[in-house]
């Protein structure tokens, strides 16, 4: 695991859970998006929600609906892991086109649909495969 340090929770934002992250890291575009992980306290949490608000990066994360749910990270450094993808991510790298050696399009491939947000043995992925003409 690389972990990479991105910010600090310093508190929380209203009652439905969402912490409140004091970061100046460069790649924030990269790191706080919605399935993508953060590492606090050495426990992986999956981001649900993300925005900005004034100087502060507000995170609502997978499974966590109130306020006294997410006090305990309170304080706390974030990070993230950068050996793990989130499946979005891998879905976007995965949709490709296909082309010859003149570069008239062959194949689009499209993922359409998946089973989960995260990385896991069995995360399922639908194709649909658009064939042109040779």
């Amino acid at each position: 695991m690389q972990k990479v340090y991105v910010g600090k929770v310093v508190g929380t934002h209203g009652i439905k859970g969402e912490i409140r992250i004091i970061s100046d890291f460069q790649f924030k575009d990269k790191v706080f998006v919605v399935g993508n992980s953060l590492v606090i306290n050495d426990k992986d949490y999956v981001i649900r929600s993300y925005r900005k608000h004034k100087n502060f990066d507000m995170v609502t994360l997978n499974d966590y609906n109130d306020i006294n749910e997410v006090l305990f990270l309170v304080r706390n450094k974030v990070y993230f892991d950068k050996d793990k993808k989130s499946l979005e991510t891998i879905m976007q790298e995965m949709s490709t086109k296909v082309t010859n050696v003149d570069g008239k399009l062959l194949y689009d491939v499209e993922i359409i649909s998946s089973n989960g947000t995260s990385i896991v043995d069995t995360t399922v992925l639908t194709a649909k495969v658009y064939k042109y003409g040779t």
